[in-house]
């Protein structure tokens, strides 16, 4: 039984085009979670024996993710901008480099929803980033490195 350590994960942006990936670590990252939970359809019909049926429809996907305040790091600078400015990220969430066969996560054109700042007395800055996906030209895929 093998094991993938949290701290292996990678979390990466696209400074190139979608089809010509420039893939950009965002090493500045802390604590990462994508979360995918199918939606649930109520398809309950009166021959399901009195009980409530479900069907999974649309994916919810969500990454959450902190990451320092440094206003000097171009991924954080990146993430602050897209969201001030409502603009669209290609990212890649991985379980592992994506140079590596196999490794394997969602790749997603996403907003940042959430970029609030967290300011503890007896800690550094940082920064609690929310991204979901948007409309874009490409829809989110299952990934799965090869190289």
């Amino acid at each position: 039984m093998s094991v993938v350590l949290g701290f292996a994960a990678k979390l990466y942006r696209n400074n190139g085009s979608y089809a010509v990936p420039d893939w950009v670590e965002m090493d500045n990252v802390k604590e990462c979670k994508l979360t995918l939970s199918g939606v649930e359809i109520d398809v309950t019909t009166r021959g399901g024996g009195g009980y409530q049926q479900t069907e999974p429809g649309l994916i919810d996907a969500n990454l959450e993710f902190g990451i320092n305040w440094d206003t000097s790091d171009e991924n954080f600078t990146a993430l602050q901008a897209a969201f001030l400015a409502r603009t669209s990220l290609d990212v890649l969430a991985l379980d592992g480099a994506y140079t590596v066969a196999g490794s394997q996560g969602l790749r997603m054109t996403a907003k940042v929803t959430k970029f609030d700042r967290d300011e503890p007395v007896a800690g550094i800055l940082a920064t609690s980033v929310t991204m979901r996906p948007c409309i874009a030209d490409n829809s989110p895929e299952w990934y799965t490195a090869t190289t």
